[in-house]
Parts: structure tokens; C-alpha cells; sequence
């Protein structure tokens, strides 16, 4: 069928190289029966595309070498299949009607071949009967659904060769047949063949193989002239059999690799030989007019080359003057008739080589050219050939070889046991001269600085040794009845000294019970082949030393004696000496090292006043030991880090300390004018910093008539030993600000101010310092904390609806002013950090009706402080709103009264009804997966902040629950006039409070100093700051009250001032910001600070 391939492999081509944004698949292909085939069977390649989506496909195949299409079906089939059709194949699919088309697939290989079944024998072919062998039958290049069967070949009367199938031949047609106990009837000439498919396809008859099962001797083959021959001689091959009561043997002859009969002559010649008659040859005889075989010779290899000359030196070719060498010309393989020719090899002047013909090239006919006596002109390149036969047969130029010939060798002098040895130990020096063709050498010794000759003999030895036998020798050699001689050797240097032990202790000789020690001997110079002996010194009733043997003494023979758990037996005078040779050699008693084992106490080390104090302080380290019968140690003091000594002093005090100082310190004593020495203290590490003060609030800094609070004041990393003093700042008439002390400071001495019941006059900017030590180191003064006491009922009340603190996004929000008495003009005001201060009226979003605020769709934006204001200044207590995006707590907007139950739930925006969350107090988890949390009776410890969290959607915000007392709210109502009365002079209290903070916030405070006049700068107003009615004053007020609004406890912190830079130091003058701040002498001021504005 004529293919038209164009338009799909023009739509093939526009789609690879189209950008798609998805990823084509790609096209496998598939080959049966195999890769690998045989001419005649049949073979088909299938192209598959799989992708979801494609019901239909079209396919092109391509051959590798080809540029055409091959064939556009998806199965194409070879049948049968030619060795023409071998190649590589790969294809590719397109979308039947589509655009899609796939990647091409990978390449596929077909082999196609001629089969050829190949024959052989395992183990072996040569038998005796009862002996195991298996025909194994092979298909070149594949085995793969192969049946086989077996033959055996025989001769006919008319000389014909016969196959015959053998009977049991489907035994093997798995590709092995095995003959488990051979017979005499399996000797043989076996084949084989081979077939497979259907219509069955057959493989060529394979090679022979001949099975021989005999109890006969062994043939022998001999060869002449020789195995290896060159192509034109004559050569004879010869089988025998020997056997008693056998007279006539018939005999056969093969080649391996011939499958037939090669001679039946017992000698068979070669007459010329050729190349092609080289190889392995091996015979059988078989009895004349009997029955008896004999079993196959060896094989025997004959080879037939062309003659190549090879030339060799002997007894070497590097050579001193007066060597005799001898040149070794040999045609490989053979040496016989041949004659040899003698050349050296040259450049001439235009860079060809030249071979020069010896003049007496005659003398070496032999094929061996000797030089009795080398001489510096035989130095050069040789080569031979040969000839033989007539006509002359003549072999290539040999390769070559080289004669170097220089002066005479180097002697080589050894030293045995060592060059550095000990006095009467046995030394023997000997000198050596290698060199070829030399059998024995004579030798002199010298020793330098002396002109005569030391030795004649070829080893020396000095025994004993001695200090005048020190010293550096040489030697030289001389052929022994020759004339060669060596070069003088290089000089050895001979040190003899006395041998003296050493002992040293590792890691240390103080010890205590249970450490480990090791006394550790050495030989000086040397300490090799030496056994150690170990002793402890004692002293005898007439004061003479003792060296007492270690009854464990061998433990140590190797130089280190290991004590691995110290006890006080141990303690005592030690030593070692050493020996080695036979007859031993000794060294000299070591030096003594004394051991030392006690219970030893431990340093210890106290700091006062603490570890951790502040620059400027006073502290002093103090090492002490304590130990029985020691009644004075000396001290050695550390810092870590450093190699030497700090100080030597029992205690060493820091005055005034600095954070150099700061490090880990450790001490050690010993006994003054004793031996006892302490283990190392324990690290104490001194801890120095700047002591700055903070102050904090708890439970909360706004407060109702009647709550307790308490002020914090701790010193950063250290509350020991403070004594803490506490200050309201007020405002002069100068506009300075002024830190006046509490007239009962001492009462929060303790770092606790404690008011149990809060009244308005304590509404006001709070500040403390601390002192610790003699004389008084003072800390900075702290940051300002504003108390906020308010009266218990205010005429209004701000409505929240929906009645909570926290509300979502985009929904609507109402806040009103309730009005409690017949008092109006109430608006809804707020302070936010994105809008700052402003009113209900001020945005299109809001709209106010009355003393209603109404916010159409909240925002995070909306989150802040909202209050309700008169036309007059009175406020309400404010309220923290906080506006958050998915997850919200309910909770009551205004404060709980005692002994209420207390409802909260966790809300989610998107779904109802309550979410099933976690519930938090003030960061701890009090109860988890529940709907809603209710406290049944709240009470007053109850207060916190409170959230929730749910594990999928996540968490509130915090918010702030307070709890008043019962009885605040009990009241007869003919109180609410004195309520009323006591809450309008409050607000204007609270009036006079905020301006004065607004002017602190705004003015740079003059330095007061007490009992002197000093330059007082003016006061710089903002801008507006003129205008002095009440509304300005608010807002500046409420700006500086409520910056950052996550939470109103947190947000409005009034006066904090991050620039007051304070130090109560007595006379001391502290920098900050390149302004000098001095303390009042006054005992009721501390000092005034320099303010800038933010």
C-alpha cells in the first residue's frame, strides 16, 4: 500500500514544537516474540499511546538511517522477518481529529540472524564407564523457546556420514540431554539441533562432539622437529598407544574446531607448513581387529609463525668499565641453523637511523656476542637478525637494546641495633656494594679524623661498646680477584652513651583515693627492645635507702606501671631501671617520684553580695578549705579564660566593680609550709550589669472607688537585698516636673506598694527607685505608671449593642449614652490609632441619632477607647472595642458584680451555633472543648483577661473582665444626689490631672535644685496651645492617654516618657541625651528630669 504520511507528520511536527501548556504523553512500543530473532520467523512492532481523554490514535513509525516514514499502522509485522530488517525503531501517535499528539517513544532494537545451534560437553568428553557427562545444546545469541533434539553421527560402508535420532531424545529438549552413568555404547559423535515457533523453524545441525567411555590407555602424540616452527619447514606428527597384549593400534587424527576425521595415519607430515595448519591437534587409537580404544591424547599445539630475531643482555645492560656483557640474539621459538648478524643502531645527520654492521659481527655467529671487558665506548644501541637455510631465509631486525656503561658502584653502610646506643651493648657495623655481575667484593673501613685503615672486614663489631668508639665511619669496596671497585660509601654517625632511666607520673603525683595514676619509664635517647623493672625506696633503722622490688613488677615491662584506682598503701617513693639484650644490659636507677594519696578536701568559693550585681558595687570573692590538722592555707585564685594567677589572696575584693569583672572564677588552696594541697572550687560566675528599675501595676492601673492595686517595683536581674522608695510626679507652677516621695514610702520597702482600697486622691503618675549597701548604690529611676481611680456610678451609662467588647467585620454596631438623671448634651466619643480622637458625627460611615452612634460596617479600623462625654467634661467609664476578623469572645462590656454568674461563649463569623473552643485566663488554659464557659458566682479573684481558641479557626483577641464588689451597687437611691455630687467634683479632679500630664507631655522640665536658684528654661507649647478651653485640652490629653489601643489597661498609659533618664546617686551628675541631671539635696525631692517631647 503507497503511504501518504505527509499531512499527519506535518500536524505531528506543528505540535512538538507548539507551546502546550500540558505535557504530551509518550508513545511505548512493544516487540514480539523478542528482540533478538532469527531469519524466516516472524516478528511484530506495536506502537500504544495512553492518555485519558483520546479514544482514537494514529501512528507513524520511523526507522533509525532512514528519512522516510516506515509505516503509518499501529501494528506492523515482518513475516518472515530478513536480516534487512534489523535496526532501530521508535514511532509516534497523533489524536485521531484532534490537535493532541504524543512524545516520541524510545528507540527499540531488532536483531535478526541466522541461528546456529553450538554443541558442547560438561564436564568432559573423554569417559570412563560410569562416568556423568551432559550434551549441552546452545543457540548462538538466544535460548529462548528453543526445543531441541540429539544425534548421533555415523559412518556408512560407502563412507557417507548418517544422523541418527536418538530414541530418547525428548529428554533433552530443554536444552541439556545427560547421560547420568556412561557406557561403552555412549561412545560416540554426538550433534544437535534446534527449532521453535509455527510453523516450526530450525537451526543448522550444530558441531560435533565426540563422547569416548573406554578403560584404555592414553594416547600419546609426539612432534619434529618442534612445537613452534616457521612457515616452509617440515613437520611430523606422531600418535602411539602403549598397551600390553596389544601388537596393532589403528589410529585417528583431530583438529580442534574440525568436526571431522583430520588423518587414520599414526605419523602424519606437514610438508611445507603454513599458518593455516597451526593449532591443536590430538589423537585416538583403537585396537586392530579388536575392541579396545584408547583413550584421547593430550593436545598438542603447533604453532607457525614467520621468524622475528630478539635480542637480550646478560647478565645486564647497565655496566661499569671492566664488566663483561654478553649480547643474546634468538629467533622466537627456535635457535636451531640459524646464523646471526650484529648492528648498531645510529642518527645520522638528516635524523634517519642507520644500522652499522659490526666489524667482527663474525665473532657473535653463534647467536651470542660477548664484550669481556666494557669499555665507556660500548655505550650504545644494539640489534641482530638471522638467517637461515638456501636459499637463505632471512627473520626481521631484532628489537633493540641498550649498553650503558658508567663508573663503578656506591658502598651502603648499616648499623645494627641503632646508631644511638648505651655503653657495653654489642654494635655491629657492616658495609654492602650491590652490583650485577660482582659475586664478592673486599672492604676497608675508615673512621674519620683518623688516616689509617680502621677495618678489612666486611662486618665490624664492637663488643662492648664504649664512649671512645663514638664516632662517624665509611667503607669502600673492591672486586674481589677483579678490577672493579665501588665508591666510598656515606658516613654513619656511632653515638654511645650511658643509659639512664627516667621516671615521670601522669597526670599527676597528688592524688586522692581512687584516681587513676600511671609512673611512666623511659630510657634517655632510646627505648626500644627495653623490659623495666619498678621499685618503691624505703628507708632502713640505720637510714640507708632501699630498693624494694614491686611484687607486680611485670606488669609495667612496657614503660608504663598503671595504678587505676589510687588507695593511701599506695602513697610513697617510687623508681625503675631498665635492661635489654642477652646478656642483659642495664641502665641506671631513675630518679624518684614520690606518690601521694590522701583524702583531700575541696575548695570552696562564696560571693557577697550576690552573684549578680550592678556596676559600681562593692563584692568580694572568698576562697576557704577546710580540712583537719591544716590550720593555714595559702590561696590561688582563677579566672577563667586567663592562663595566670588572678590573686593569691584568701579574699579579693572588687570596689567599685565594673562589668570587666564579670567572669567565672575558681580557687585552690595548699597547706602553708605543708604538702597537702585542696581540689579545685567549684565556678562561681559574677554577674555585673546596670541596675535600672521597673515599675508595673496589678491586677489593673483603672480603678473604681474602693479596689486594692498594688505598684511592682523590681530591679532588672536582681531582687536581693533592695530597699525601694516610691514617688508621685507632679507638676510645678514653673512647669517642672517633680518626683515627690510618698510620705509613707517605707511601706513598700519590701518592693511591694500595696493600697487596699483606692480612693480619687490617689489618681496620679507613679515612679520608684531602689538602694542596696553601705555606702547606698542607687538604681535608676523607674518608668511612670498612672493609677485611674473613678466614682463608683456615673450619671450615663455607654450601651453597647450587641452587648459585647468584641464584635466582626462588616456588621452593624450601635453604642448610646443611657442617661441615668435628667442631665443632656451627652455625645459618643472615641479614640482609635488610625482616626485618632474624633466624634460619632466626623465619618460617613457612622451616623448619630440623638446620643446614638451607629456603625453601619465595622473594620479593624473601628478597634479603640469609646466613651460617652457631656457638653460640661463629665465621662463615662470607657470602653475597649475591639474589632477582629473571624474569631471573637463574648463578653460583658461593662464590670461583674460579685456573686453574678459570668457567661462566656466562642464565636466564629461564619457558622452557628457556638463554636466548641478552648477558654484561656490570662494565657492559661482553664477549660477546653466546651460551648460555653459559665462561672456561677463570680468573684473578685476571677478578674483577668480572657480568650478563646478553637483548634480549626483559630483564636480572639483578650479581653478585660472586671469585678466589683456587691455592696458598691446597694445603695439606697438617696444617695445618688452625694453619688452625683461626688462624681462631678471627681471629673473636674480628673480635669486638673489631665492638664497637668498634657503640660508635662509638652514642656521641657527645668532642673530644681533645693536650697539654690537655677536658670529655668520656658515652656515651649505646641501648636494651639494657647487655646485653653476644655475641649483642646481633652483631645491633647486623650491623644497622649490612648496611643496604641490593644487593650485599654495596656493602651493608655498616661505619662510614661521614655526620655526621663534619673540616678539617685548622691552628688552625681548622669548624662543622658547631652543633658546633665543633678540630685536635690532636699529629703523631699529626689531629683527633677529634662523631658523632650515626642
Amino acid at each position: 500500500m503507497e503511504l501518504s504520511p505527509l499531512p499527519l507528520l506535518l500536524l505531528l511536527i506543528s505540535n512538538i514544537f507548539s507551546q502546550h501548556t500540558e505535557e504530551n504523553p509518550k508513545a511505548t512500543v512493544s516487540i514480539k516474540p523478542a528482540q533478538h530473532v532469527f531469519r524466516g520467523e516472524t516478528v511484530t512492532l506495536r506502537c500504544d499511546v495512553y492518555s485519558e481523554g483520546v479514544t482514537s490514535w494514529q501512528y507513524v513509525w520511523y526507522k533509525e538511517g532512514s528519512g522516510r516514514v516506515f509505516s503509518d499502522l499501529q501494528q506492523h509485522t515482518f513475516s518472515p522477518v530478513t536480516e534487512s530488517d534489523a535496526g532501530k525503531y521508535f514511532c509516534i501517535g497523533a489524536e485521531t481529529g484532534g490537535s493532541r499528539t504524543s512524545l516520541l517513544s524510545d528507540e527499540v532494537t531488532l536483531t535478526v540472524s541466522v541461528p546456529r545451534a553450538v554443541l558442547s560437553v560438561s564436564p568432559q568428553k573423554w569417559l570412563t564407564e560410569g562416568d556423568s557427562v551432559t550434551l549441552i545444546c546452545q543457540v548462538n545469541g538466544s535460548s529462548t523457546g528453543w526445543t531441541f533434539s540429539w544425534f548421533t553421527l555415523t559412518l556408512s560402508s560407502d563412507y557417507r556420514y548418517h544422523y541418527d535420532l536418538l530414541s530418547d531424545s525428548s529428554r533433552g529438549a530443554g536444552g541439556n540431554y545427560t547421560v547420568s552413568s556412561a557406557d561403552l555404547k555412549h561412545t560416540g559423535v554426538y550433534v544437535c539441533s534446534a527449532e521453535r515457533g509455527k510453523p516450526a523453524y530450525n537451526s543448522t545441525i550444530s558441531n560435533t562432539q565426540l563422547l569416548w567411555v573406554t578403560e584404555n590407555p592414553k594416547a600419546r602424540v609426539s612432534i619434529k622437529p618442534a612445537q613452534h616452527v616457521f612457515r616452509g619447514e617440515t613437520v611430523t606428527l606422531r600418535c602411539d598407544v602403549y598397551s600390553e597384549g596389544v601388537s596393532s593400534w589403528q589410529y585417528v587424527w583431530y583438529k580442534e574446531g574440525s568436526g571431522r576425521v583430520f588423518s587414520d595415519l599414526q605419523q602424519h607430515t606437514f610438508s611445507p607448513v603454513t599458518e593455516s595448519d597451526a593449532g591443536k591437534y590430538f589423537c585416538i587409537g583403537a585396537e586392530t581387529g579388536g575392541s579396545r580404544t584408547s583413550r584421547l591424547s593430550d593436545e598438542v599445539t603447533l604453532t607457525v609463525s614467520v621468524p622475528r630475531a630478539v635480542l637480550s643482555v646478560s647478565p645486564q645492560k647497565w655496566l661499569t668499565e671492566g664488566d663483561s656483557v654478553t649480547l643474546i640474539c634468538q629467533v622466537n621459538g627456535s635457535s636451531t641453523g640459524w646464523t646471526f648478524s650484529w648492528f648498531t643502531l645510529t642518527l645520522s645527520s638528516d635524523y634517519r637511523y642507520h644500522y652499522d654492521l659490526l666489524s667482527d659481527s663474525s665473532r657473535g655467529a653463534g647467536g651470542n656476542y660477548t664484550v669481556s671487558s666494557a669499555d665507556l665506548k660500548h655505550t650504545g644501541v644494539y640489534a641482530c637478525s638471522a638467517e637461515r637455510g638456501k636459499p637463505a631465509y632471512n627473520s626481521d631486525i631484532s628489537n633493540t637494546q641498550l649498553l650503558w656503561v658508567t663508573e663503578n658502584p656506591k658502598a651502603r653502610v648499616s648499623i645494627k641495633p641503632a646508631q644511638h646506643v648505651f655503653r657495653g651493648e654489642t654494635v655491629t657495623l657492616r658495609c654492602d656494594v650491590y652490583s650485577e655481575g660482582v659475586t664478592s667484593w673486599q672492604y676497608v673501613w675508615y673512621k674519620e679524623g683518623s688516616g689509617r685503615v680502621f677495618s678489612d672486614l666486611q662486618q665490624h663489631t664492637f663488643s662492648p661498646v664504649t664512649e671512645s668508639d663514638a664516632g662517624k665511619y665509611f667503607c669502600i669496596g673492591a672486586e674481589t680477584g677483579g678490577s672493579r671497585t665501588s665508591r666510598l660509601s656515606d658516613e654513619v654517625t656511632l653515638t654511645v652513651s650511658v643509659p639512664r632511666a627516667v621516671l615521670s607520673v601522669s597526670p599527676q603525683k597528688w592524688l586522692t583515693e581512687g584516681d587513676s595514676v600511671t609512673l611512666i619509664c623511659q630510657v634517655n635517647g632510646s627505648s626500644t627492645g627495653w623490659t623495666f623493672s619498678w621499685f618503691t625506696l624505703t628507708l632502713s633503722s640505720d637510714n640507708s635507702n632501699h630498693y624494694d622490688l614491686l611484687s607486680d613488677s611485670s606488669r609495667g615491662a612496657g614503660g608504663n606501671y598503671t595504678v587505676s584506682s589510687a588507695d593511701l598503701k599506695h602513697t610513697g617513693v617510687y623508681a625503675c631501671s631498665a635492661e635489654r639484650g642477652k646478656p642483659a644490659f642495664n641502665s641506671t636507677i631513675s630518679n624518684t617520684q614520690l606518690l601521694w594519696v590522701t583524702e583531700n578536701p575541696k575548695a570552696t568559693v562564696s560571693i557577697k553580695p550576690a552573684q549578680h550585681v550592678f556596676r559600681g558595687e562593692t563584692v568580694t570573692l572568698r576562697c576557704d578549705v577546710y580540712s583537719e590538722g591544716v590550720t593555714s592555707w595559702q590561696y590561688v585564685w582563677y579566672k577563667e579564660g586567663s592562663g595566670r594567677v588572678f590573686s593569691d589572696l584568701q579574699q579579693h575584693t572588687f570596689s567599685p566593680v565594673t562589668e570587666s569583672d564579670a567572669g567565672k572564677y575558681f580557687c585552690y588552696g595548699a597547706e602553708r609550709g605543708g604538702s597537702r594541697t585542696s581540689h579545685r572550687s567549684d565556678k562561681v560566675t559574677l554577674t555585673v550589669s546596670v541596675p535600672r528599675a521597673v515599675l508595673s501595676v496589678s491586677p489593673q492601673k483603672w480603678l473604681t472607688e474602693g479596689d486594692s492595686v498594688t505598684l511592682i517595683c523590681q530591679v532588672n536581674g536582681s531582687s536581693t537585698g533592695w530597699t525601694f522608695s516610691w514617688f508621685t510626679l507632679t507638676l510645678s507652677s514653673d512647669n517642672s516636673s517633680l518626683y515627690k516621695r510618698l510620705s509613707d514610702s517605707s511601706r513598700g520597702a519590701g518592693g511591694n506598694y500595696t493600697v487596699s482600697s483606692a480612693d480619687l486622691k490617689h489618681t496620679g503618675v507613679y515612679a520608684c527607685s531602689a538602694e542596696r549597701g553601705k555606702p547606698a548604690y542607687n538604681s535608676t529611676i523607674s518608668n511612670t505608671q498612672l493609677l485611674w481611680v473613678t466614682g463608683v456610678s456615673p450619671p450615663v451609662s455607654l450601651i453597647v449593642s450587641p452587648s459585647r467588647t468584641q464584635h466582626f467585620t462588616f456588621v452593624s454596631l450601635s453604642l448610646s449614652c443611657e442617661e441615668k438623671s435628667n442631665s443632656g448634651g451627652w455625645r459618643m466619643r472615641r479614640y482609635t490609632d488610625r482616626w485618632g480622637l474624633e466624634d460619632c458625627s466626623s465619618s460617613v460611615w457612622r451616623s448619630q441619632t440623638g446620643s446614638t452612634c451607629t456603625i453601619s460596617s465595622t473594620s479593624t479600623e473601628e478597634t479603640g477607647v469609646y466613651w460617652c462625654e457631656s457638653e460640661s467634661g463629665e465621662k463615662t467609664h470607657p470602653v475597649n472595642i475591639t474589632v477582629h476578623l473571624n474569631v471573637i469572645l463574648e463578653s460583658p462590656v461593662h464590670p461583674v458584680t460579685e456573686g453574678e454568674t459570668l457567661t462566656l461563649h466562642c464565636l466564629d463569623k461564619y457558622s452557628t451555633p457556638n463554636l466548641t473552643a478552648d477558654f484561656y485566663k490570662d494565657g492559661t488554659l482553664i477549660q477546653n472543648n466546651i460551648t460555653e464557659m459559665i462561672l456561677s458566682t463570680v468573684s473578685k479573684s476571677d478578674e483577668g483577661f480572657y480568650s478563646c481558641k478553637h483548634r480549626v479557626k483559630g483564636e480572639s483577641p483578650e479581653s478585660w473582665i472586671s469585678v466589683t464588689a456587691s455592696s458598691r451597687t446597694s445603695g439606697s437611691d438617696a444617695l445618688n444626689p452625694v453619688i452625683v455630687g461626688v462624681t462631678a467634683g471627681l471629673t473636674v479632679l480628673i480635669i486638673v490631672i489631665l492638664v497637668l500630664l498634657w503640660r508635662y507631655r509638652n514642656n521641657k522640665v527645668s532642673v530644681c535644685l533645693g536650697g539654690r536658684s537655677q536658670s529655668r528654661s520656658r515652656v515651649s507649647q505646641q501648636k494651639n496651645s494657647s487655646q485653653t478651653s476644655e475641649k483642646n485640652q481633652s483631645e491633647d490629653v486623650y491623644t497622649a492617654l490612648t496611643s496604641g489601643t490593644a487593650h485599654i489597661y495596656d493602651s493608655l498609659d498616661a505619662t510614661r516618657n521614655k526620655e526621663i533618664s534619673t540616678d539617685i546617686v548622691s552628688g552625681r551628675t548622669v548624662r543622658k541625651n547631652n543633658q546633665d541631671i543633678e540630685d536635690l539635696n532636699e529629703d523631699d525631692y529626689y531629683n527633677t528630669a529634662k523631658t523632650k517631647y515626642m
